[in-house]
């Protein structure tokens, strides 16, 4: 009982430590923010951008003798067209063939760097599911107020989006405050050969960083029991 009765009382002040402590957080005052200045973004073009990776069939493969590297090669040409200044201007490595890893020259060498993920490969289309499909799968359409593929979701919108992002930045003359890490797997499906060779990179060259950010979820509707609205997963 006595153990019983410490073990309470210490759940109990933990409780209250979690309580003054969550009470006592608050964040910065929105008057010591900054707004971001939002510039004009073509949105055709932007869905255009995502639609077209899409039509590479990108396919990771569990037995590394039957990876076909072709669409990856293809994707990537089509990705340094479109994005010319990245390629040119930020230097990049390839691991296991395909995955490619940038390091984005920040202004602050004393400060960590943070990484960005997303990944280039697709899952396959399950054979004799095609006619399923509202729009093929690899035919990268635009239609709906939507953009149809497989990889819309996971998760080439996630290379398109930091490309496209990055891209513009460098057309506008940033510099980003730190280094930034840009890691674009290409079996990411099937276990992540080029996310282990990037991390046994960066380890030996005692990089560490501060952020990561991998893919995350959709904005979906109906997926949530009750809520009619969309919610961001």
């Amino acid at each position: 009982m006595r153990i019983i009765k410490i073990v309470l009382v210490g759940v109990i002040l933990l409780a209250a430590v979690l309580i003054v402590r969550t009470l006592g957080f608050a964040p910065p005052a929105s008057d010591d923010i900054a707004p971001i200045a939002l510039g004009e973004w073509n949105e055709q073009e932007l869905a255009q951008g995502l639609a077209t990776a899409l039509t590479y069939p990108s396919i990771s493969t569990g037995d590394i003798a039957e990876f076909d590297y072709e669409p990856f090669f293809d994707l990537q040409r089509y990705l340094k067209q479109r994005f010319p200044k990245t390629f040119a201007e930020i230097p990049y490595e390839v691991f296991e063939k395909a995955t490619l890893l940038f390091r984005w020259q920040g202004a602050d060498e004393t400060r960590n760097p943070i990484l960005l993920m997303a990944h280039q490969d697709v899952v396959p289309v399950i054979p004799g599911t095609e006619d399923e499909w509202s729009y093929p799968p690899f035919a990268g359409t635009v239609a709906d107020g939507y953009i149809w593929g497989r990889g819309a979701i996971d998760d080439k919108a996630g290379v398109l989006g930091i490309l496209e992002a990055v891209e513009r930045h460098l057309q506008e003359g940033f510099v980003p405050p730190r280094t930034i890490y840009l890691a674009f797997g290409h079996d990411e499906e099937v276990g992540g050969l080029g996310a282990r060779a990037i991390a046994t990179a960066l380890q030996k060259r005692n990089i560490t960083v501060d952020f990561l950010l991998d893919e995350g979820g959709v904005i979906a509707k109906g997926m949530i029991p009750g809520v009619d609205k969309r919610v961001a997963l």
